[in-house]
């Protein structure tokens, strides 16, 4: 069922998310290797796809994700001249390096 004035996925587009579909058990176990290598411990694994691994804590929560280590230390600086202003909030950095 389509919704009125919706456009129709693509062949292309189709194509595309099967191709996705069935290549990602193999993208997440090429990164999974490559954290084990670099010493991340298995119950972190989950992170990648979204699932947590730490309650979250009550109230807010501004959530910043870095790409690299650099973009994680400069993130710090931010979040302690936040936090004198927002005492109550809770930050949470996520990164896509085991590195950072």
């Amino acid at each position: 069922m389509t919704l009125p004035g919706a456009v129709e996925p693509t062949l292309l587009f189709r194509v595309y998310r099967v191709a996705a579909s069935l290549l990602a058990p193999f993208a997440y176990n090429i990164t999974a290797r490559k954290l084990r290598r670099q010493g991340i411990a298995p119950i972190r694994l989950h992170e990648r796809l979204g699932h947590a691994t730490k309650p979250r804590a009550l109230g807010q929560l501004i959530w910043f994700h870095a790409a690299s280590v650099g973009e994680s230390l400069s993130v710090l600086t931010l979040i302690t001249r936040m936090a004198e202003q927002l005492p109550e909030t809770h930050f949470l950095i996520t990164s896509g390096t085991a590195t950072s």
